[in-house]
């Protein structure tokens, strides 16, 4: 099984690869507010990077200390940096926070790139494989997604990632189609799924007790989301509070009740 599962993540990486040629695109510029004492060292490093700009262990301190302020253009720029200097020996720690920013100023397709680089070197790192799953489904390849899920619950990750797979697979299932086993697995995550019924008489009534019947929290969006089994959709709404109050005042059925 681990072998299988190897396969799969390897084979995540057949997109191709980074081009160092290909540059970035320039965003914003050093607009986060930071610590006094942050912004003394970042501009030290930077300092140093100037004087030395081939030195990719500065590029690499210095990428991490903007990542510290969070101003993910100015991590990108270091580490790609850093990464074009010499391609085939980055470190996978280089390509994952590379890939991290890159999603982090909307460039999807570079994330990919980056993420599937970094398999490459270390095929078992389970958080690259998730995160390369959630991009892959973000930017309409849901089936990529699914066989990326699907390896990272045959690695019998922890709990905690588990459950981040389980509820993103449900969206990538949901696009492909794959309703039974979207509904599968979804009634594994909150119960026995029926068809949805009224959660509330008409008018509405008192507050629900405890988080609506149905809906998951998503702690890496900080978002709750339900499968409908009547539009054949995933619902999203920000909050279970939001999602109590829709159901009270909507009339929004309860489809993981049972």
């Amino acid at each position: 099984a681990v072998l299988a599962a190897l396969c799969v993540a390897l084979s995540l990486v057949c997109v191709s690869a980074p081009d160092p040629a290909a540059g970035l695109v320039k965003g914003g510029g050093k607009h986060a507010e930071v610590s006094a004492g942050l912004r003394a060292e970042l501009d030290a490093f930077d300092a140093l990077t100037a004087a030395d700009p081939r030195n990719v262990s500065l590029r690499y301190t210095t990428g991490m200390l903007y990542q510290l302020a969070g101003q993910p253009q100015q991590v990108c720029d270091h580490l790609y940096a850093a990464y074009t200097e010499d391609p085939n020996q980055a470190p996978p720690e280089l390509l994952f926070h590379l890939a991290n920013n890159l999603k982090a100023i909307g460039e999807n397709d570079a994330a990919i790139r980056f993420y599937a680089a970094a398999i490459g070197i270390v095929p078992t790192a389970l958080v690259n494989l998730v995160l390369i799953s959630i991009t892959l489904d973000f930017v309409g390849r849901p089936a990529e997604a699914v066989r990326g899920f699907q390896t990272v619950l045959r690695m019998k990750p922890p709990e905690r990632i588990e459950s981040w797979v389980e509820i993103y697979m449900l969206s990538s299932l949901a696009k492909e189609g794959h309703w039974r086993r979207a509904i599968y697995r979804y009634g594994n995550l909150v119960g026995p799924v029926r068809p949805p019924l009224p959660t509330a008489p008409p008018g509405g009534g008192g507050p629900l007790d405890g988080p609506p019947s149905g809906w998951l929290w998503n702690a890496l969006t900080k978002s709750v989301l339900r499968l409908n089994l009547q539009s054949r959709t995933i619902d999203r709404l920000p909050s279970f509070q939001a999602a109590a109050f829709a159901e009270q005042t909507r009339g929004w059925g309860g489809a993981g009740r049972g």
